[in-house]
């Protein structure tokens, strides 16, 4: 429905939120008693998550 991406990397540091990306929008999530949703409608700052994001799974598979 919303083409998101997700993947896991092990880096023994523990983040509180969670980072989605779909085709021009990133999420950013947290989920507590009252859950919290950041929306950045800006491609060029999901792009940059998605490179991000490459480059740490390529460090993971290591």
């Amino acid at each position: 429905m919303f083409g998101f991406y997700a993947g896991v990397v092990q880096s023994g540091l523990e983040f509180p939120i969670e980072i989605f990306t779909s085709k021009d929008k990133t999420f950013l999530t947290i989920q507590e008693k009252e859950p919290t949703v950041i929306t950045i409608d800006n491609k060029k700052i999901t792009d940059s998550f998605r490179r991000l994001f490459q480059v740490m799974w390529k460090d993971g598979e290591r």
